[in-house]
């Protein structure tokens, strides 16, 4: 078990004192985003990780010298960004940690894609 393994467990631990109903439900992370002008389309690379992660994360309980420090993650709610009245995409950024937020609360992410 690596050293962020352990660190986002003992998360688990400490939400399940607070709350014993506690569900560490899979979010989604954007890892990346990518524009294709000539297609008009943003490209975003997801990745499925537990509650938990984002928490640890957020509350800076992984090693201080962890790699996942120097990554970007963006936090998202409903897989959507906001699209302003001019038609431009943005994703916010909230103050602590660089950790990037669209509006819209969480939604457990699920591996059916639905139409």
């Amino acid at each position: 078990m690596t050293e962020e393994e352990a660190a986002r467990l003992n998360v688990v631990d400490e939400q399940k004192i607070k709350n014993p109903r506690f569900y560490d439900g899979k979010q989604m992370v954007i890892m990346g985003v990518t524009y294709n002008e000539s297609a008009n389309t943003l490209y975003l690379e997801a990745k499925k990780v537990p509650y938990s992660f984002i928490v640890a994360l957020s509350n800076k309980k992984f090693p201080e010298n962890s790699m996942l420090y120097q990554l970007n993650f963006f936090k998202t709610g409903v897989l959507a960004p906001l699209i302003t009245r001019n038609g431009m995409s943005m994703l916010l950024q909230r103050a602590a940690l660089g950790l990037y937020s669209v509006p819209g609360g969480f939604l457990e992410a699920h591996d059916e894609e639905k139409s």
